[in-house]
Parts: structure tokens; C-alpha cells; sequence
């Protein structure tokens, strides 16, 4: 029996591991075969040739080809790259017919690095796989990303021009309670501009959802208390808004009030339906009180 430690183990078709003594533990080098070139990603060797990858970005095909010092340096260090996510990153374009697939846990570490490569075959595969993942989870009420990573997707596909994953990522981020976006980060990852089209995009799921409480002709009214768009106001618009509300409801609420239904009842049962949803406690013992002296009809 052959006895040793295995000088070489293989990945997938013609790309290999190989073990070499360094100084960071004899850890496996990957060889892109025929190689020509190294680089250096977190101090470990990635063995490529110029011309694969020159073929496949433009990015190389500059550094290589152009007059820039890379050209001419046997090893070229990458900073501030991970070493792991290179490596698949390569996976997804180096050899075409070895390729391995773009995944959900791999997907938001290769898009970075298909943009800076300017790799748009590999960029292309990244979005189509997002807009399945946001597509079939819109379609099947039984499936779930978590809001981080839903949150990942939205910034993604803002910061990376992905405009067909885009409609959806809102759409879904609209239906995750707005407290929930703000745990995964939503205020730090997301545009302002982009926080607004999600809230008019729950603001729209919002008024669908409450259609069927609400007669003929009365949506109007329902608009104009402007919970709609409760969430693109700041926090003294809200509280100015809300007591507002309050207050026209306490001028026409009680024994005293002569006209206790000068409020349409589809727009009481809104401030009654929208102060549960947006946690407005004042608001809600105002409408509940006024509504105390409407006659059952």
C-alpha cells in the first residue's frame, strides 16, 4: 500500500490542488492549469494563465495587455480580497466546461467581484439567479428569506444595476414589517429613495388588503388620512399627523357631540385599522372611543 502524504488531490476536471510547504501550514495552492501567472489573495497563491482570464474580463485583458505594471510581474497580489470567495468566484467562469453553479450562500460574494472584473457573463448568472430566488418566493406564500439576507438582496441589486431583480426585492421587502427591515440593517444598506418606493409599495399591498372593508366610493376617504404613506414621514410628522387624528376625533366624540358621525365611518374604521398596524396608542383610544357612539347601522 502506497504510504505518504498525497502530493495532489483533484477539485474538478483539470483544475488542481496542490500541497506545497509554506509558511502558512502547508496550505493547498490552487493551480488553474497551464499557468503563467500568480495571484496572491490573503498571502496564498492562485496559479491562472494571462490569456483565459484576459479572454473572459476586461479588467485582465488591461492589466495584461496594456502597458500597466502587472504585466510583467510573475506574482500579483489582490488586496483585500478573501481567498475563499476568489476561488469560487474563478469556479464560475475559468473553465467553462468545469464550471461549478452560483448558489444563494455564494451569490452576493461573486457579484462584487464579476462587476470590478467587469466578467458579465458571470454578473448575468448572478441576477438571473437572484430573480428566481425573489420570483418563486413572491409566487409561493409558503416560502421565506430571511429579511438580512432579503435586505442583501435589495441593496445589491440597487448598487449593482440588477433592474429586473430589483421590483421584486421591494415587492417582498414591502410585505416584511418595517421593524424587522430596520434589525436587518435596512437604514444602512438601503438608499432613502429606495426606503420610499418600499414604503409606497406596502402602502399599495396596504389598500388592497383593506379593499374589501371599504364601499364604493369610499377609498377617497381613506386616502386622505395619509397612513399610506405613514412610513416615508420622519418622527415629528408623525406625531404631528397623529394628533391631528386625535384631535378630530375627540371634537366629535361623546355624549355632548352633536354630530358624532361627521367622521365617514369607512375613515374611522381606517384610523381604527391603521393605528393597530402602526402601534399609534393615542390614536387608537381616540377612534375606538368615537366609535363607542356610532350607531350599529
Amino acid at each position: 500500500m502506497a504510504t505518504g502524504r498525497k502530493r495532489q488531490s483533484q477539485r474538478s476536471g483539470e483544475v488542481h490542488c496542490k500541497t506545497k510547504k509554506t509558511a502558512l501550514e502547508d496550505e493547498p495552492q490552487i493551480h488553474f492549469h497551464p499557468t503563467d501567472v500568480i495571484l496572491e489573495v490573503e498571502g496564498r497563491d492562485i496559479h491562472v494563465n494571462k490569456q483565459v482570464l484576459a479572454e473572459k474580463s476586461l479588467v485582465f485583458k488591461a492589466m495584461f495587455e496594456s502597458d500597466f505594471t502587472e504585466k510583467y510581474k510573475e506574482k500579483i497580489p489582490l488586496p483585500g480580497k478573501k481567498y475563499a470567495d476568489f476561488v469560487d468566484f474563478l469556479y464560475t467562469f475559468y473553465y467553462p466546461e468545469r464550471e461549478e453553479p452560483i448558489t444563494e450562500n455564494k451569490v452576493l460574494k461573486i457579484i462584487p467581484l464579476a462587476e470590478e472584473y467587469q466578467i458579465l457573463a458571470v454578473k448575468d448568472k448572478c441576477e438571473s439567479l437572484l430573480r428566481e430566488v425573489c420570483q418563486s418566493t413572491a409566487r409561493d406564500i409558503e416560502k421565506r428569506i430571511e429579511t438580512s439576507t432579503l435586505v442583501n438582496y435589495t441593496a445589491c441589486a440597487a448598487q449593482f444595476n440588477m433592474n429586473s431583480v430589483l421590483p421584486f426585492a421591494l415587492r417582498l421587502c414591502a410585505e416584511c414589517p418595517p421593524q424587522s427591515l430596520k434589525l436587518a440593517g435596512i437604514d444602512a444598506k438601503v438608499t432613502g429613495d429606495l426606503q420610499r418606493r418600499i414604503a409606497e409599495c406596502r402602502n399599495s399591498l396596504l389598500e388592497k388588503e383593506l379593499k374589501p372593508y371599504f364601499g364604493e366610493g369610499s377609498r377617497q376617504d381613506f386616502l386622505n388620512i395619509a397612513v399610506l404613506m405613514w412610513d416615508s414621514f420622519n418622527s415629528a410628522e408623525k406625531r404631528q399627523y397623529e394628533d391631528s387624528l386625535v384631535n378630530s376625533c375627540n371634537r366629535q366624540s361623546g355624549p355632548s357631540s352633536s354630530q358624532p358621525s361627521a367622521i365617514s365611518l369607512h375613515t374611522l374604521i381606517g384610523y381604527i385599522i391603521a393605528a393597530e398596524r402602526f402601534n399609534l396608542e393615542n390614536l387608537l383610544t381616540a377612534a375606538i372611543d368615537l366609535a363607542s357612539y356610532c350607531s350599529y347601522k
